[in-house]
C-alpha cells in the first residue's frame, strides 16, 4: 500500500487560493489515477470559527496503470494532505464523479462570504427511497454553477441518490426519525424536526432520478 503527501502553500481557508476544489484536483493528480474513472465514496470538510479548514477527507477509487485502486486523502496539520492507498475490496464501485463533487463545492462556497459562516460542515451522503421537502430543511439543486431552490423532490424507489449535507454551528446534529437518516433513506416520509442551520444540495446529475421535482 503506497503512502504519499501533498504539501500546501499555506493553510486552507474558505475563499483563499488553496480552494477545496483545487486541492481535490491536485490530490487526484498526485496519485496518477485516471480522472475519468474516478468516483467518490466519501468527501467531507469542516471549518473552524475563523473559516479555516481544520478537517478535510476524501475517499475515492478509479483506474491507475490498468488496475483498480482506492485512496484516502486526509488533512494533516494545517498544510499537508496525506494520501494513502486503501484496500479496494472494502469500498463501493459507484459514487459521484470528480466534476459533481468539485462543482458542487465551488458553487456552494461562492455563496459564502469569508468569515460570515463559521463552523461549516460539508458531507457527501447517499441513500435510497429519499424525499426532501423544503418545509423541513432547505433543499437546493446545483445547476450550471447556481444554487436553485427546490420545494420538494422525491426519488424513484430503490434508486441510490448522492447528496450533500451542509450545516453551520460548532456541533451541528441532524436528528433522526424512525432510525433512518434525516429526510434521507426513509420510506416513512420526511423529517419534521430538522435543524434549521442545515441545507441539502443535489448536483443536477441526480435530478433525472426524481419521480417528483418541484422548484421553490
Amino acid at each position: 500500500m503506497s503512502l504519499t503527501s501533498l504539501q500546501l502553500s499555506h493553510p486552507m481557508y474558505v475563499g483563499n487560493n488553496n480552494s477545496i476544489s483545487s486541492i481535490g484536483e491536485k490530490t487526484l493528480e498526485t496519485t496518477g489515477i485516471d480522472r475519468e474513472t474516478v468516483h467518490f465514496s466519501e468527501f467531507n470538510f469542516r471549518t473552524d470559527s475563523t473559516g479555516k479548514i481544520d478537517s478535510f477527507e476524501m475517499l475515492f477509487s478509479g483506474i491507475q496503470n490498468g488496475r483498480e485502486v482506492s485512496y484516502r486523502a486526509s488533512l494533516y496539520g494545517e498544510d499537508k494532505v496525506i494520501i494513502a492507498e486503501q484496500d479496494k475490496s472494502l469500498f463501493s464501485d459507484s459514487g459521484p464523479a470528480p466534476g459533481q463533487i468539485f462543482n458542487t463545492v465551488h458553487s456552494y462556497l461562492q455563496t459564502v462570504t469569508p468569515g460570515s459562516s463559521p463552523n461549516i460542515s460539508f458531507n457527501l451522503e447517499n441513500g435510497a427511497n429519499i424525499i426532501f421537502d423544503s418545509k423541513y430543511v432547505p433543499v437546493y439543486a446545483v445547476e450550471n454553477g447556481q444554487l436553485i431552490a427546490l420545494q420538494r423532490i422525491a426519488f424513484i424507489e430503490n434508486e441510490v441518490v448522492h447528496y450533500f449535507t451542509i450545516c453551520n454551528g460548532s456541533n451541528p446534529i441532524l436528528p433522526t426519525i424512525d432510525d433512518n437518516k434525516i429526510v434521507g433513506g426513509s420510506t416513512s416520509g420526511v423529517c419534521r424536526t430538522c435543524e434549521r442551520n442545515c441545507i441539502i444540495l443535489l448536483h443536477q446529475d441526480q435530478l433525472p432520478k426524481a419521480r417528483i421535482l418541484e422548484y421553490g
